[in-house]
């Protein structure tokens, strides 16, 4: 199902780094998930609410939720001396990242905010209050510090029911493009007998919870 455009406009013209090919298949991966009323969608990594988009729209259909996590704070990449840092992004008073106002912007102009439920915080420590065999789709897309990216996966991983579709963003075979941890998550669910591989477009890949 194509994305409205108008809303699709929206996306585009929101801070982040999902390219549109990805974007897209997020949405149809999202789409393809036993997502319902009953079994939400989860972004873990929001930054200000591209991906969020993409899954709203699927979650529209589905007459699912989108639940996002993030304190909105930034990654370690987000900052100086990194390429990814937005000094649009600046908090007048603190001078650090704040992305959480974008994120509010995004959603109220997509019409979207009432299939999304955000949460302000951390996401490892959340994951102690949200139930096991819950999810219909988890998108790990936070930090990419090897700490983080394991945590997020071993914490959010167990909470997909069967069929539940898991991505994981930014996995690239070249250390040179990008961090080697979500790579280092994929390499390990490419040996699980939980897991069934998908596809993976651009830096986005996809399993399902077989188990």
């Amino acid at each position: 199902m194509q994305i409205e455009s108008a809303i699709q406009r929206l996306i585009d013209s929101t801070p982040g780094f999902m390219p549109k090919n990805e974007g897209a298949y997020l949405h149809k991966l999202a789409l393809r998930s036993p997502g319902s009323t009953e079994h939400p969608l989860v972004e873990i990594g929001t930054y200000c609410g591209k991906s969020t988009l993409y899954l709203a729209c699927a979650a529209k259909v589905l007459s699912s939720t989108v639940i996002t996590i993030d304190h909105h704070k930034g990654s370690e990449e987000n900052y100086p001396p990194f390429p990814f840092f937005d000094q649009r992004l600046r908090h007048r008073v603190t001078q650090d990242l704040e992305t959480l106002d974008t994120y509010r912007d995004s959603l109220r102009l997509s019409g979207l905010d009432e299939r999304v439920i955000a949460v302000v915080g951390d996401s490892n420590r959340y994951a102690k209050f949200f139930p096991q065999d819950t999810a219909a789709f988890v998108f790990i897309d936070g930090g990419h510090s090897s700490i983080q990216s394991w945590s997020d996966f071993i914490d959010w991983s167990p909470k997909l029911i069967k069929g539940g579709v898991l991505a994981i963003h930014d996995v690239f075979d070249d250390p040179a493009k990008g961090g080697r941890p979500p790579f280092e998550i994929v390499t390990a669910l490419r040996h699980s007998r939980a897991f069934v591989e998908l596809d993976q477009v651009g830096s986005l890949a996809a399993f399902i919870y077989s188990s």
